[in-house]
């Protein structure tokens, strides 16, 4: 058998050359294109359920509980919940946030979960619910380049932020309830779209008003 290939760090890659370095996740860990496993990851051969880099940084949900962050080569964890944790994303000022079972927020921070209250505050909440007559769940998370933070409940149309996290807005104005994912277009703010069990809807204004694609 020809010896494994040396494993290249996609940190070191990024500063010198234009090259992207992808990295997949899978059941059995982060694997590289040629499905060689990411070796330095101390949680090679784990299920990693989502991931989000930002800036030299690597954030990914691990056995579906944990959050382990990579920054300058090196993979700490950062946190661990009892709750399943099902998505990720940076905002532009390098804060991580992660979406949850039982359809609540947190802020990712070294030490553990901070849960945003104002989420579980949220006008409308008492509306979200599941066919199967479980709780609810954060699906997906979008942010825009201005910063706008969005959320999909599923089952339970989507929800807004424009102040960084501090208040938040149901939107349903022509938005199926039944949302399994929302996206935000990177170079126009105002214009987000996700998918529903209706098919693809589409707003021009921040989610204020909703039309099907």
């Amino acid at each position: 058998m020809p010896p494994p290939k040396p494993e290249i760090d996609p940190e070191r890659i990024s500063m010198s050359t234009n090259i992207v370095m992808i990295w997949l996740l899978s059941l059995n860990g982060p694997i590289l294109l040629d499905g060689q496993a990411v070796q330095s990851a101390p949680f090679s051969g784990e299920p990693v359920m989502a991931g989000q880099a930002h800036e030299g940084r690597v954030a990914v949900i691990v056995k579906g509980q944990q959050i382990w962050v990579r920054e300058r080569g090196t993979w700490v964890l950062w946190a661990e919940s009892d709750l399943n944790l099902n998505c990720l994303a940076w905002t532009p000022d390098g804060r991580l946030l992660v979406g949850t079972a039982r359809a609540r927020l947190a802020w990712v921070e070294r030490h553990g979960l901070s849960f945003i209250g104002s989420f579980d505050a949220v006008e409308g909440r008492k509306d979200w619910n599941t066919p199967w007559g479980g709780p609810p769940d954060v699906r997906s998370l979008a942010v825009a380049t201005d910063e706008t933070l969005y959320a999909n409940i599923h089952v339970g149309w989507i929800v807004r932020s424009r102040d960084g996290g501090k208040t938040w807005k149901n939107l349903r104005r022509g938005l199926d309830k039944d949302v399994h994912m929302v996206a935000a277009r990177p170079r126009e703010p105002n214009i987000v779209f996700c998918a529903t069990a209706r098919g693809f809807h589409y707003s021009d204004d921040h989610g204020d008003t909703f039309s099907p694609a």
